[in-house]
């Protein structure tokens, strides 16, 4: 309790929000959260599940959180099966029940592009864009990372918060 007490008084000197475009190419990367939420539906695609998980990428400069939304949809289910084969769920040509559980700190190699978007605002941005999950081969990924030691941190809980306030 008292490091969590401390965290309330450091010093800050960092004024970056964090973000940073990374180059178009292949990164490996674990699963640092799995979250499940709702497509509300377009003209393209009927609303369906959408599982948003968020990547620790590792980088030069440390791991940089990267946010992929996959749709639950028949129309992509070509995508899932990308995604599982990725995390070695799933192998070519086999059917596979579709299991969310035990993602977390799971590794995975991705191909990373820049995606240029208009905000609400009208204003043109751009981000990293997943546009690719690589087949699974344990042999991409070190068996303890030294990259990885903070990316999985657990993210604070309220529950955790509540034994503080």
């Amino acid at each position: 309790m008292t490091d969590f007490i401390n965290q309330w008084t450091w010093k800050l000197t960092d004024d970056s929000d964090g973000f940073q475009l990374l180059q178009p190419g292949v990164y490996r990367a674990r699963i640092k959260r799995f979250e499940q939420g709702e497509f509300k539906g377009s003209a393209k695609l009927s609303a369906c599940p959408r599982a948003i998980i968020t990547l620790a990428v590792e980088t030069e400069n440390g791991p940089q959180e990267v946010t992929v939304s996959l749709l639950v949809h028949r129309k992509l289910e070509w995508k899932l099966s990308q995604f599982f084969r990725a995390i070695g769920r799933k192998k070519h040509g086999e059917a596979l029940d579709m299991d969310w559980s035990g993602l977390v700190g799971l590794p995975l190699k991705v191909h990373i592009t820049i995606r240029s978007y208009t905000n609400r605002e009208g204003e043109e941005r751009q981000c990293n864009d997943v546009d690719r999950f690589f087949d699974y081969d344990p042999d991409d990924f070190p068996a303890d990372p030294e990259w990885m030691k903070d990316a999985l941190a657990a993210d604070v809980q309220e529950d955790e918060l509540d034994d503080v306030f």
